[in-house]
């Protein structure tokens, strides 16, 4: 029975480990411009990203449309964001 226990444990332990490791990858714009006008996409872990301050800095943005890339942004365990 203490055996039982301790085994469930211990995979209880490494599924949270291995949750909370796993980056959160998203797709976000970088620059601070629409889709619609020149938008830098980055595919980045939720979890560090900083977002530019949009409203300090004065943004030139071309007027090209850019939209979210197709690609899936995935999380790759221990090795970060991936694009696939």
């Amino acid at each position: 029975m203490i055996r039982l226990v301790l085994t469930l444990l211990i995979f209880t332990l490494l599924y949270v480990f291995l949750y909370y490791s796993m980056p959160q990858c998203s797709w976000v714009i970088t620059n601070c411009c629409p889709e619609r006008a020149g938008a830098n996409w980055e595919c980045v872990d939720l979890r560090y990203y900083k977002a530019p301050d949009c409203q300090e800095n004065l943004i030139l943005c071309p007027q090209v449309l850019s939209p979210k890339p197709e690609q899936e942004c995935k999380a790759v365990p221990f090795n970060g964001c991936v694009v696939r």
